[in-house]
């Protein structure tokens, strides 16, 4: 017997008129959306930068150089954890070599992750290959990770306050204008070495994480960022591209290099993944063809850092709404 005989025309057109057409696309399009390809599963790695000049880079400076201790942040504040080192340098910037440290205590590192799971698991996340899953998304959440990068903003802003409160008092203590502040920030990500998660439900790692265990991947790396310099007032948003599978930012404010434009304002690129690339890089082979969206996040008041009587230095930050980017020519 056929399978035409078993379903006729007849009987479709009689069950369409039980299930409309408009309903019909909608759970298709619901069933296309379950199966989210992760936010950087392959993300491009840039680690030979060759920037043309002026904004090249040159050799770090010996060890022996004077350098700023910007000191230990810690959370919950007070805690005895043993710091965990970051040294990095920052070659626009005199003097050039910096170090922080972070102190958090091993059972609170391991409560972040386990909340950020517990919360992955409410969404119905189960991956299904090294850079697929399965999720259940609210309905605004659906086309993107936007939700995805909101929870971890929500959870981890906090515990960021006080890594983001050193950097202020470097900044305000030795006068640094917004775009060196920008740079002591990004420099400082940068810096953290590049990996990719194996285990962390969509592919990204808690950006808390990414200080506690020095490594992160791209999306990680670039929330880490954003969420800094919104403590410091300094607008970013976080930028996506399907085709070419990596995340950066977009910073608002004036660099050497390329940029873009999103609702009228402009953005220099950031590549988190590269170490001590300049505001404004991005591998020409990254913009063609451009497919960039920039990611749509609310933001929980309280993720802002609250400020002693003085406003953030770059002004208030402001929730990003999404949509494509124009980038604009070197």
């Amino acid at each position: 017997m056929t399978l035409g005989r078993f379903v006729s025309w007849g009987r479709f057109v009689s069950w369409g008129r039980f299930v409309s057409w408009r309903r019909f696309v909608s759970w298709g399009l619901a069933l296309a959306l379950l199966t989210s390809t992760s936010g950087c599963g392959c993300c491009r790695i840039v680690r030979d930068l060759d920037p043309p000049e002026p904004v090249g880079r040159h050799e770090p400076p010996p060890v022996s150089a004077d350098g700023v201790d910007l000191g230990d942040a810690a959370y919950p504040p007070g805690n005895d954890a043993a710091p965990i080192e970051h040294a990095f340098w920052v070659p626009s910037l005199d003097p050039e070599r910096y170090r922080i440290g972070y102190k958090m205590p091993q059972a609170d590192a391991k409560g972040l992750e386990r909340s950020y799971h517990q919360w992955s698991a409410s969404v119905g996340h189960r991956r299904i290959s090294a850079d697929r899953f399965h999720w259940r998304p609210p309905t605004r959440c659906l086309g993107g990770l936007h939700c995805v990068y909101e929870e971890l903003d929500r959870q981890d802003a906090i515990t960021l306050h006080p890594v983001a409160r050193r950097f202020l008092d470097r900044v305000r203590g030795a006068a640094l204008d917004t775009g060196q502040a920008a740079a002591l920030v990004l420099t400082f990500v940068q810096n953290i070495r590049y990996q990719i998660p194996g285990d962390e439900p969509f592919g990204v790692k808690p950006p808390t994480l990414v200080l506690v265990d020095k490594w992160g991947d791209c999306d990680s790396k670039s929330l880490l960022a954003h969420i800094l310099l919104r403590d410091l007032g300094i607008e970013s948003v976080i930028i996506s591209s399907d085709i070419h599978k990596h995340t950066m930012l977009g910073v608002a404010l004036p660099a050497p290099g390329t940029s873009f434009t999103h609702r009228g304002r402009r953005y220099a690129f950031a590549e988190l993944t590269a170490e001590r690339a300049p505001l404004g890089f991005i591998d020409p082979t990254l913009t063609r063809p451009n497919d960039w969206q920039v990611v749509a996040m609310r933001y929980n008041p309280a993720a802002v850092l609250p400020e002693e009587g003085s406003p953030p230095i770059g002004g208030a930050p402001a929730p990003s709404k999404g949509g494509p980017i124009r980038l604009i020519d070197r």
